[in-house]
């Protein structure tokens, strides 16, 4: 991944802006994470458990930067 964001370019303030943006969203919602039980940040941070496929009530298909992050996250 760290190469992929390594050939990003953003020419304006408001592309990289964006890219910000779409990064957080991805490493907050989507991104599990080993240290945090395999779970999101935003889940932590709202105190509640990772939603499940029967749990949820949507699933959602997220890519982003230029096609360089992607995942599925759940829609309470």
């Amino acid at each position: 991944m760290k190469e992929a964001f390594g050939k990003l370019i953003f020419p304006t303030s408001q592309s990289l802006e964006n890219g910000l943006k779409e990064f957080r969203f991805f490493y907050n919602h989507v991104r599990i994470h080993q240290n945090l039980d395999y779970t999101t940040p935003a889940n932590v941070w709202s105190n509640r458990p990772m939603s499940t496929s029967k749990t949820a009530k949507e699933i959602i298909y997220y890519q982003g930067l230029c096609d360089n992050v992607a995942g599925y996250y759940y829609r309470e």
